[in-house]
């Protein structure tokens, strides 16, 4: 059955968790690095202590990291600076007595 102004009925298609990954791509290292403005280096290092949300793709040790830029971005939002317990903010300051 055909129902009018519709897509015709493929299956997945209609599936939103299929839409939403269709929405957006994944990026390598190198492109999710340069949005966080750290090293591809240190961002590896995240991804393979899971502090950051990464996709491994591939098996054994040496896994090809993807991301996706929307995780990284809610990510870093969701982080909070850290403040310091002294408000010089150094130890010097701290044991100056500022």
């Amino acid at each position: 059955m055909h129902r009018p102004n519709s897509q015709p009925d493929s299956p997945g298609l209609n599936n939103l968790a299929f839409q939403h990954v269709q929405e957006e791509h994944f990026v390598d290292a190198a492109v999710a690095a340069a949005f966080l403005s750290i090293t591809r280096k240190y961002l590896l290092k995240l991804s393979r202590v899971g502090v950051i949300p990464a996709h491994p793709f591939g098996v054994g040790s040496r896994k090809q990291w993807r991301y996706l830029i929307s995780e990284l971005a809610e990510w870093g939002l969701s982080q909070t600076a850290i403040r310091p317990d002294n408000d010089g903010g150094s130890p010097r300051a701290a044991k100056r007595g500022k």
